[in-house]
């Protein structure tokens, strides 16, 4: 197996101190804020929910690697707009909790995986990451567009954070992932936001990070004969894997195990989705790889598409 270094020096999941929550009240963001929130898309958040009352994470950029040892490294941003870094040491064998976000976890079970002292690296103007985070709203509504990549070069998984205060339990919001297993987001919102926790989070540049898709459909395309029956032609006459194209005519140009999206536009794409082979049926939605926010946003099945709705 092919290794591959590591170059992500701040990456991974949260840290300790945290500062108080701010509950429902929203600030005015500064001209730094602004300017980031209102970059690169134009669409408004449709829901800007503010983060919730005792809500203390709001966003984490987590790398993890468990080639030859374990370690994990990050930053994360709270709700006081404070950028926290941490790196963990390499561990054999691996800790008993594992740096992975999910629903359903504490604060306590975030923040006692990092054993490393945090560094605050900087605290953002007032309400520039308030602002950041009411994009979760376009966001969460994403499809995760998978590949592998590489190996033995870790994962870094970008996240947004929501928080019940009824429960007191975080469940994330998946906005990009780079290294063994790339993933792009359809939405620009979280694009955008992953551009910036990098420049907030002083984060080097994604080792394996999802290339620019390519065009497969449409007009001016260059016709191609495919020699494998897994390849579909790209517009520029290349024959490819249908995961590398920003878009397929149909759910049938799928194949060679990867799996049928349909996102809010009506797009198809085509994913590598674990443990859902080509044509099946159900594949139970395959948990929380399809939809940024969650197996409870996922619909259909593998033949028609899977498809992200609001529960």
């Amino acid at each position: 197996m092919r290794f591959f270094p590591i170059v992500l020096a701040a990456v991974a999941v949260v840290a300790s101190p945290l500062a108080s929550g701010c509950g429902g009240k929203t600030e005015q963001a500064t001209s730094a804020g602004d300017s980031a929130v209102d970059s690169g898309t134009t669409d408004s958040p449709i829901d800007a929910t503010p983060p919730a009352a005792g809500q203390k994470l709001l966003f984490e950029a987590g790398y993890v690697n468990g080639a030859w040892g374990y370690t994990y490294s990050g930053v994360y941003v709270n709700a006081a707009g404070e950028v926290w870094s941490y790196s963990a040491p390499q561990a054999n064998p691996p800790p008993t909790t594992q740096p992975t976000p999910h629903a359903g976890m504490t604060e306590a079970e975030i923040t006692a995986k990092y054993a490393s002292k945090p560094k605050l690296l900087t605290t953002l103007p007032t309400g520039e990451a308030l602002q950041m985070y009411a994009l979760l709203s376009l966001a969460e509504s994403g499809m995760l567009l998978r590949q592998s990549l590489c190996a033995d070069a870790g994962d870094t998984t970008y996240v947004g954070w929501r928080y019940d205060a009824a429960t007191a339990l975080y469940a994330p919001v998946v906005l990009g992932m780079s290294g063994d297993t790339s993933a792009r987001s359809t939405a620009p919102a979280a694009g955008q936001v992953v551009a910036w926790l990098q420049k907030v989070g002083a984060m080097s540049a994604d080792f394996c990070a999802p290339p620019a898709p390519l065009a497969c459909s449409g007009s001016g395309c260059k016709p191609a004969t495919c020699a494998q029956s897994w390849q579909v032609p790209a517009c520029d006459g290349t024959c490819v894997s249908p995961a590398q194209c920003d878009a397929v005519a149909s759910c049938a140009a799928c194949s060679n195990g990867t799996s049928c999206l349909v996102d809010a536009a009506g797009q198809t794409h085509c994913s590598v989705v674990w443990g859902c082979s080509s044509g099946a049926t159900s594949c139970d939605c395959a948990g929380d790889q399809i939809c940024a926010g969650g197996k409870a946003w996922c619909r259909g099945d593998a033949i028609t598409g899977f498809r992200c709705e609001r529960p």
